[in-house]
């Protein structure tokens, strides 16, 4: 359940985030106020004086409330964003429908144009800054860098790749408008792709850059307040906009680059006030753009673990699992007492029937019965209907699936058999592709069943596998007269009587390989078939006349319920098995038996494949005929031989076989006659089956 994951979730944060404190005080507990958390190295990794796995993110134990505002403020953030976002779609709703192609596209335009103009003039009045010296032509990369511990800078590589500082100059501090030897501040963020600018907003200054200045005090931080303010509220103004536009846009990055920015400003603030207090305390920016953006798409989003995840992967900061969890959590936490997550809200603003968790629900579930909310009017099909049945029923009406029987309902709610259930999807593909058609006599005899193993050609002789010879285990339907079926469009069919087979069994596979082998091949096909309309339209007069075996594509084991199950068993079969449609028994059914959880064991099914299997190689020992039967069926019955079938090679009878469903566990070898040979194979064939 989400309660139950939810309590996981926090404890796991608290118990790490604890161990992480009772190391830190183990190992140096009068300086735990300065200590930099997430530095300690597991046991599988170098220490950090072989490889800087810990020199970009680090955190201090004072800092875990100020993570906890920055989440919830996140939250607010998040449902600020939902809130908004409704208030936007409800008007693009009306204004501009999705039936409306031409208006959509015009938003799309508008959009695009209205973003290019913000865009332009922020960088047409940008301020400008000097390039960092180390960045600079003709400058060392470590000439500015004699006052900071990074280690052998000379190895270390920059993070955005292998590349040149020219090119690093060129496509990070962009000219723009400004002089030769400066770079436009706010083109940095503006005038590149939002991955980018998030990239920059986390990583930009960790190999250097600026190093000098911030060491000579010129300038401390790579991105001014304005900037950081103006990226803020610029790009969470266009993705509460953009988003359900008829483009798709996107979520994760925007939110992910909004929070980064918020994560900049908000540690800015801390920073400002630490530094006030002891200048001698660094606060890592990086650990706080992380954390914002992890804040951001969660308040607006309200995953959980995912969100962990990705955040930690996407700007490798491993060392920040624990920030991360509690910004999350407490985004989350803030965000649900205003709004539901984005999804959900739009989820539930197109009606979708989406399910949330039984603990979430109010009582009307408990209240109410199963029947009390039930369809009783159904659409039935026989096993074997017509072409012409199948397009009345899809035609006529929007069901998702329909129950097999033989005999429909008499009147709504009546009972009747079950013998499965068929989706709409499988029909309308049978159609198409015209699988498993039954056709009527020809002038040649009886046509057997059609056998389309994927070639999907069109026309009866193109689909048509075997000859126009007469089937010997197939008989042909009749027509019955005039009695008729409407069609789409007015088209009309004769009916036919439903066709008598030798058996029951359905005659359009041979083998149950061939039956799972063509399902497998609809499942693969990638398109959806036309709707029903469109469809009846490539139906030929011959096409029309046949009928369709839907017995091998239809579901024969449904789940059901009682009818006075209460409402809520329901929800959660629906919910736990991933349902869509759900059939109702009578209130007190007919029971034949009785299954345990010791009854489904492994061990219980393979004992009783074992037992069937010997069974049937007694049977068939018994009606061997000549001599070497008539001495079995004179020594002893089926029972004592299936005994003899269990005895080990020490001449020991159990009352449990020892898992003989597999030939080499059966006594005696192969070479010791008839029985052990009939043996073997009828276990091979039972492990198979």
């Amino acid at each position: 359940s989400q309660t139950m994951l939810w309590r996981g979730f926090l404890a796991t944060c608290m118990g790490v985030l604890t161990i992480h404190w009772l190391d830190q005080l183990d190992f140096d507990a009068l300086d735990f106020a300065r200590a930099k958390f997430g530095t300690h190295r597991d046991f599988g990794l170098y220490t950090d004086d072989e490889a800087n796995y810990s020199r970009v993110f680090w955190w201090y134990f004072w800092e875990v409330p100020l993570f906890a505002g920055l989440g919830a403020l996140g939250g607010l953030l998040g449902a600020l964003f939902v809130k908004v976002n409704v208030r936007i779609t409800s008007w693009r709703q009306k204004h501009v429908p999705v039936a409306n192609r031409h208006r959509r596209h015009a938003e799309v335009v508008l959009v695009c144009a209205a973003t290019a103009t913000v865009m332009f003039l922020l960088l047409r009045h940008s301020p400008c800054a000097p390039v960092p010296l180390n960045l600079r032509a003709g400058s060392e990369r470590d000439a500015y860098l004699p006052k900071l511990d990074l280690g052998d800078t000379s190895a270390q590589a920059f993070e955005y790749g292998a590349e040149s500082k020219d090119q690093i100059r060129e496509k990070f501090f962009r000219k723009l408008y400004c002089p030769e030897g400066e770079y436009s501040l706010y083109g940095q963020l503006f005038f590149t792709p939002l991955a980018k600018s998030l990239k920059l907003l986390v990583h930009l200054g960790e190999v250097g850059e600026g190093a000098a200045e911030a060491a000579s005090g010129e300038r401390q931080h790579m991105f001014g307040m304005d900037a950081l303010f103006l990226y803020f509220f610029v790009m969470y103004g266009l993705m509460i906009w953009t988003y359900g536009v008829g483009a798709p846009t996107g979520l994760f990055v925007p939110s992910l680059a909004v929070g980064a920015a918020l994560g900049q400003i908000y540690g800015r603030g801390v920073a400002s006030i630490v530094g006030a207090v002891d200048s001698s305390i660094p606060v890592d920016l990086h650990t706080y753009a992380v954390l914002g953006a992890a804040a951001s798409l969660g308040g607006a989003t309200r995953m959980t673990i995912s969100i962990t995840v990705l955040v930690m992967e996407t700007t490798g900061s491993m060392q920040l699992i624990i920030p991360l969890m509690l910004v999350i959590f407490f985004a989350k936490a803030v965000g649900d007492k205003f709004s539901l997550g984005i999804y959900d809200t739009h989820i539930k603003i197109r009606g979708a029937p989406f399910l949330i968790g039984h603990e979430q629900t109010g009582p009307a579930l408990d209240k109410l019965r199963v029947n009390e909310v039930m369809a009783d009017d159904l659409v039935t099909l026989k096993p074997s209907p017509s072409v012409a049945e199948i397009v009345a029923a899809l035609t006529e009406t929007s069901h998702g699936a329909f129950p097999v029987a033989e005999i429909g309902p008499s009147a709504p709610g009546e009972p009747f058999e079950l013998h499965g259930t068929i989706t709409r999807g499988a029909l309308l593909k049978l159609l198409q592709h015209r699988v498993g058609f039954q056709w009527p006599d020809g002038p040649d005899g009886p046509r057997a069943f059609h056998r389309n193993e994927g070639s999907f050609h069109a026309g009866v002789e193109g689909l048509h596998k075997g000859d126009k010879s007469p089937s010997t285990t197939t008989q042909s339907p009749r027509a019955s007269g005039a009695e008729t079926a409407p069609l789409a469009g007015g088209a009309v069919s004769a009916e036919m009587d439903p066709p008598r087979l030798a058996t029951s069994k359905s005659l359009l596979f041979e083998r149950a390989s061939d039956r799972s082998e063509l399902i497998e091949t609809l499942k693969q096909i990638p398109f959806k078939a036309p709707p029903i309309t469109e469809l009846v339209k490539t139906l030929t007069e011959q096409e029309r006349a046949a009928r369709v075996d839907i017995r091998p594509f239809m579901q024969r084991h449904p789940f059901i319920v009682h009818a006075d199950a209460r409402l809520s068993r329901a929800y959660r079969l629906f919910r736990t098995m991933g349902l869509r449609h759900m059939y109702i028994t009578p209130s007190k059914p007919q029971v034949v038996g009785v299954v345990t959880r010791k009854d489904l064991s492994e061990e219980n099914a393979a004992l009783t494949l074992g037992e069937r299997a010997a069974d049937a190689a007694a049977e068939g020992l018994l009606r061997e005929d000549g001599d070497a039967g008539d001495a079995l069926r004179k020594k002893m019955d089926a029972a004592e031989l299936r005994n003899e079938l269990f005895r080990d090679r020490s001449g020991n009878n159990y009352d449990l076989p020892f898992l003989p469903y597999y030939p080499g566990n059966v006594d005696g070898p192969e070479g010791e006659g008839r029985a052990a040979r009939v043996s073997d194979e009828v276990l091979e064939g039972g492990a198979g089956a």
